[in-house]
Order: structure tokens, then C-alpha cells, then sequence
């Protein structure tokens, strides 16, 4: 039986993710697919998707020396306005650097719920002195990106910082996060493989070292199929910037269809892009 590899080079990170496919399970023996999953196992496993895709998106756009702000509020503002403010900083913050010749990315979500409103913005290095200057509805603060280059924990925290707010349908924000324009979205390709390689042992390619803590062998919550993901940090400059085996992945996957009987959930595992 054939199984599905995908593999994306994202700055210094090769994340690898094998899985078996629905449409290959005609043999004897295996575990049969979950064709009916509840909703919440659907929202974990999207979830759970978004956290990938958003670790992918960090580690290919930010390194070192980037920035992590929090930016607070004196007043509380309503959700509206908290979205308005931080679209005004973001186009601020882009005018001074195009005017001092600076590339300027960011990933930006808003935390409505459970603790005061307040924006968390992943961006390009810039003198902080001008991001305090133009935030002025409060305090920043700012923790710079650490020399690992893999940034999947902070990209799970995010996600959870909105997991619940941008589903309720008063929500301003229906996606998880929104990006600037020139985020650019690493390549992920697809091939076929043998069935033993999600059983053998991981080992790196060269220059790499596989991370510990992102090792996930399980079974799928939706398809009830046995998944294994990891990923390999390069040690020292990056070798490979691409990968050239297999077919690019065109679209981001959810199981959302999968509810035939359950009210749709207002999933989305891409960011809204603004300028």
C-alpha cells in the first residue's frame, strides 16, 4: 500500500508530514477510514492544520532579530475599532519603512476574549523607537524572535489566541490571522511513497537535525489512518530552499465536508491579506 508524503522547505525547517490516503485503503487488515466524525474532532484536526501552516508561513517570512509586539490598550476599545487601529498602525509602520527603503512583513491577530483586547503583530525588524512613536493607544511589548528559526510553538499560541473569537459570527475578524501583501507562502509538494517509510526510523538529511518535541506519530482524528509528522532544523545556512520531488499542493486541506449532518463550521487556514 502506497502512502502520501508532503514536504515543505520553510526558511531554516523542512517539515514532513506522511499519511495515508483514503482512496488507496482497499486491502485487508487495515483500519477502515471514520467517515462519520463529530464536529469537534473536525475543529481539533483544522485546528491543528492551522498551527502547521501558520508555523510554515512564520519560519519562511521571519528569522532572528524579528519582531513578536503585543500591542496594548489605555481604553478599551470595541472589536471595530481594535481592528480599524491595527490596519492604521500597520499602514503607518509600512509608510516609514517604504520611505527609508526597509522591507516591512507582518502576521497580525487580535485576542478579543478572556483578557483585555490587544493585538499580537509578528514583524520585520524595524527601531523600536518608531514603533512605539506609532502606536499610541498604549504599550508595546516586544520579545525579538529567537536563533532557532522554528517557530511552531509561537505559531500554536497565536492560533489559540484566536481559536474561539473568530468563529462567532459578531466576530470583525472570520480568519484566524491577516498578513501583509508581500508574505510570501512556502511551496509544499506531494508524492507517493512506500508504505514502510511511515514506520522506519527518522532519521535528518545532512545539515539538519530533527526536533523532538515536533514528532507526531498517531492516528487521525478524521480518517482514523496512522499519521506521522516532523521537523528538521538546519544546523547552520539552510541547504535546501526548495523542494523538487513531487506535485505542488495547490490548496490548503480541511475535512470540513466531511459534516454532511452537522451545522458548517467557519473554518479558514489562511490568512486575510491586507496592504
Amino acid at each position: 500500500m502506497n502512502i502520501i508524503k508532503e514536504t515543505c522547505v520553510a526558511g531554516a525547517c523542512i517539515d514532513t508530514t506522511y499519511k495515508f490516503s483514503t482512496r488507496f485503503m482497499k486491502h485487508e487488515g487495515k483500519r477502515a477510514p471514520r467517515m462519520n466524525p463529530t464536529p469537534e474532532d473536525v475543529w481539533k484536526v483544522n485546528t491543528r492544520n492551522a498551527e502547521r501552516d501558520l508555523a510554515r508561513i512564520l519560519n519562511h517570512n521571519f528569522g532572528p532579530g524579528d519582531w513578536h509586539l503585543v500591542l496594548t490598550y489605555r481604553a478599551e476599545p470595541t472589536a471595530a475599532e481594535a481592528k480599524k487601529h491595527k490596519e492604521y498602525f500597520c499602514r503607518l509602520v509600512k509608510g516609514w519603512a517604504d520611505r527609508n527603503g526597509k522591507k516591512f512583513k507582518w502576521i497580525a491577530v487580535t485576542e478579543y476574549k478572556h483578557a483585555r483586547i490587544h493585538h499580537h503583530v509578528v514583524c520585520s525588524h524595524l527601531p523600536l523607537e518608531i514603533i512605539n512613536e506609532l502606536w499610541k493607544r498604549g504599550h508595546v511589548r516586544v520579545t525579538p524572535l529567537d536563533k532557532t528559526r522554528n517557530y511552531t510553538k509561537l505559531a500554536h499560541y497565536l492560533v489559540k489566541e484566536t481559536s474561539k473569537t473568530y468563529r462567532d459570527p459578531d466576530s470583525v475578524n472570520h480568519r484566524r490571522w491577516t498578513c501583509s501583501r508581500n508574505i510570501v507562502r512556502p511551496e509544499v509538494k506531494r508524492q507517493i511513497v512506500s508504505e514502510r517509510e511511515i514506520y522506519k526510523d527518522i532519521k535528518p538529511l545532512k545539515g539538519y537535525y530533527i526536533d523532538q518535541d515536533s514528532i507526531r506519530r498517531y492516528d487521525h482524528k478524521v480518517t482514523g489512518l496512522p499519521h506521522l509528522e516532523y521537523i528538521q532544523v538546519a544546523t547552520e545556512q539552510p541547504r535546501y530552499k526548495r523542494w523538487y520531488k513531487g506535485a505542488t499542493v495547490k490548496r490548503t486541506e480541511n475535512y470540513n465536508h466531511l459534516l454532511r449532518h452537522e451545522k458548517q463550521l467557519a473554518f479558514s487556514m489562511i490568512g486575510e491579506v491586507d496592504e
